[in-house]
């Protein structure tokens, strides 16, 4: 345990509802937890672990997209604890990779999620080439909420819940 390396960590929030864990390396370098990776574009919690333990079809595919899967372990400090926990992370190219598969395959969360930051994407270029001041990351979570929701074909009670946040997050910026 004494060759692992010791991890910076924080909660990646994309918006209420859709967050990683998210490590920074010694060398700089951002990486995402491996569970949270698969959790955040549709597929269950023990899927990427599956899917890197065997040499199927899916990781055959995923390489072929250039997918390395080099997973690094780390130890991150424990939140108000003494002690230290092991994580497993991939790197943000790999997780770029696993929301297009993701897309590909037809999760829901994954066309939504690609699409969106996509679209944010090509947003900031615009805004830049027309001397626009960039949005705030509040600014750029709030478009990102909103654009991920009108893509999902959510059910009753997913809309409804998603609709309390909406309201809540209104509610208390006074524009209710």
């Amino acid at each position: 345990m004494n060759n692992i390396t010791r991890l910076d960590s924080a909660t990646v929030k994309f918006f209420d509802g859709l967050e990683v864990d998210g490590y920074r390396m010694p060398n700089g370098e951002f990486r995402v937890g491996s569970t949270g990776a698969g959790l955040a574009v549709g597929f269950s919690k023990g899927w990427f672990s599956q899917v890197h333990s065997r040499e199927g079809d899916t990781l055959k595919t995923l390489q072929g997209m250039g997918f390395t899967g080099s997973q690094v372990d780390g130890l991150v400090q424990r939140d108000g604890k003494s002690g230290a926990s092991q994580v497993n992370t991939i790197s943000l190219d790999d997780f770029a990779l696993l929301i297009l598969y993701g897309a590909i395959k037809g999760k829901k969360k994954a066309i939504a999620l690609q699409l969106s930051l996509t679209k944010m994407s090509i947003n900031d270029f615009f805004r830049d080439a027309f001397g626009d001041v960039q949005l705030t990351i509040e600014q750029k979570r709030e478009e990102l909420f909103r654009d991920i929701a009108r893509r999902i074909d959510w059910s009753e009670e997913d809309k409804w819940e998603w609709k309390l946040i909406e309201d809540q997050e209104l509610f208390l910026s006074g524009n209710w």
